[in-house]
């Protein structure tokens, strides 16, 4: 994020499956978008605001995948809609664990009397955000089959900053909780950076996923070059200031196996589930015309489903999940053809 007066931040700190259908991504719903907001001050400025990093052309997309991404090695040709919350019940708990500089406290979900995937998934919050803005995506994931832990970072509030700690934190995290198991790391936001951190760090990650991904000082467009085997992939809002002028997008194109999708209607707080007042007053202000004709559910529902084939495909459980995700696929152009994704 831009740097906010102090007397801003401080006011912040206070504070079922089946076929692939469009259902819930047709523009006649209202635009009434309740987000929430991530208020991390960022130096450098964007590297670009284009779509130069297109996931279909970027590097990777073919890698380990064949030569056709609509139907790919080991898959059926088909995939469920994962717009909607699978089939299985979802159980939770807490705890925490040291991870390095600090005890980090977590929240476990994962699915109720079914056995888990093997890929873990750690699910990171924003900068002056908590693990309460992630819970959504976290449940979503879990009733599709994963584990995932949602930790509190350690330093990501206005008084301790450390995005590169937090990363080492969360490959800590890693090493605590699920040892021995490759994993996924997703994160938000400064979460996303800490996320392309701890992927560079851990040696049991299998991909990393940025949602609204903000760089700082350049730490993911620096790291992001280290990922040479792992896919680096995002999902990104359009640019503002809330997300540092979309300044994210450039750690894909430093990835060697990366990409991104763009919502254009998304504001950098579509990206929490659930959010809340702060945003509405911030960062969830909508211009006529900015939401696209598109509501804030129909845009997490494009989150969710994204997201979920990304743990999909990169966790082994589905190669078909990349559907979503490649141009030509009919779950992609379901999407695209709507004028959610582009």
């Amino acid at each position: 994020m831009r740097r906010l007066s102090l007397s801003l931040l401080l006011g912040l700190a206070a504070c079922e499956a089946g076929a692939l259908t469009v259902e819930g991504l047709d523009k006649d719903a209202p635009d009434t978008d309740a987000s929430s907001v991530d208020t991390d001050p960022v130096d450098s400025p964007a590297d670009t605001d284009g779509e130069t990093a297109v996931l279909d052309t970027a590097p990777g997309i073919d890698s380990g995948l064949g030569a056709d991404p609509c139907n790919p090695a080991g898959g059926d040709g088909s995939i469920p809609d994962l717009t909607k919350a699978g089939s299985l019940a979802v159980e939770r708990a807490n705890g925490s664990s040291p991870v390095g500089s600090c005890t980090m406290e977590w929240r476990r979900l994962r699915p109720k009397n079914a056995t888990p995937h093997p890929t873990a998934i750690v699910l990171s919050h924003g900068f002056q955000r908590a693990a309460d803005q992630m819970i959504g995506w976290a449940e979503h994931l879990a009733s599709w089959g994963f584990e995932v832990w949602v930790p509190s970072l350690c330093h990501a509030t206005i008084l301790d900053t450390d995005h590169e700690r937090n990363g080492k934190d969360l490959a800590g995290l890693v090493d605590e909780v699920a040892p021995g198991r490759p994993v996924l790391f997703l994160g938000h936001s400064a979460g996303g950076l800490a996320s392309v951190v701890a992927g560079a760090t851990s040696t049991a990650t299998a991909g990393v996923l940025g949602l609204d991904l903000v760089d700082n000082a350049n730490l993911g467009k620096k790291t992001a070059p280290a990922l040479t085997d792992v896919p680096v992939w995002g999902i990104h809002g359009r640019s503002t200031a809330c997300n540092s002028n979309a300044n994210g997008i450039a750690v894909y194109g430093a990835a060697p196996r990366g990409g991104v999708l763009r919502i254009p209607s998304a504001n950098h707080c579509d990206f929490e589930n659930p959010s809340d007042w702060v945003c509405n007053t911030t960062c969830g202000l909508q211009l006529p015309g900015q939401g696209g004709g598109f509501d804030d559910a129909t845009r997490k529902r494009a989150i969710s489903a994204l997201a979920t084939s990304f743990a999909m495909v990169f966790a082994g459980v589905d190669p078909d999940g990349v559907q979503y995700w490649a141009k030509g696929c009919a779950p992609h152009e379901a999407l695209r053809s709507s004028g959610l994704v582009k």
